[in-house]
C-alpha cells in the first residue's frame, strides 16, 4: 500500500501498515459480500491464453526481426504483458531470478526500504 503524506510517498505492508497510518476500519472497496464467495467467474470461461511472442528467428532474419519488434510494441500497448519463447535464457538463470525475488520480498521492511526511491 502506498500512502501520500505531504510530498512524501510511503509504503506500508499488510494490516500493520494500515494500523500504522491510523486506519482502524477496512476500507469499503476491500469488502467482498459473502454471497459472492462461491460464484463462478463472470464469463464462465476460466481458460485464458496469454499473447505469445517467439524470438527464435529474431537474430537470423531481418524481416522476422522487424515483425517481432512490431509485435512486441503492439502487444505491449494492447495487453501490457506477453509470454516470450525461444529467448535463449537458461532455465537455471530464470529459477535463480525467481529465488532472488523471493529472497528480497522475504526481508524485513527496513532492509527493503533501502531500495525505495
Amino acid at each position: 500500500m502506498l500512502i501520500v503524506k505531504g510530498d512524501m510517498l510511503e509504503s506500508f505492508d499488510g494490516v500493520k501498515g494500515l494500523a500504522d497510518v491510523g486506519i482502524d476500519k477496512i476500507p469499503h472497496i476491500f469488502y467482498q459480500p459473502p454471497d459472492n464467495f462461491n460464484k463462478a467467474p463472470v464469463s464462465g470461461d476460466t481458460k485464458f491464453n496469454f499473447p505469445i511472442i517467439d524470438l527464435e528467428r529474431v537474430d537470423k532474419d531481418p524481416i522476422q526481426r522487424k515483425e517481432i519488434i512490431e509485435r512486441v510494441g503492439n502487444t505491449s500497448e494492447k495487453w501490457g504483458f506477453f509470454l516470450v519463447t525461444n529467448h535463449g535464457i537458461p532455465v537455471s538463470v530464470l529459477e535463480e531470478m525467481k529465488a532472488g525475488v523471493h529472497r528480497f520480498f522475504e526481508q524485513d521492511n527496513e532492509v527493503k526500504k533501502e531500495w525505495h526511491t
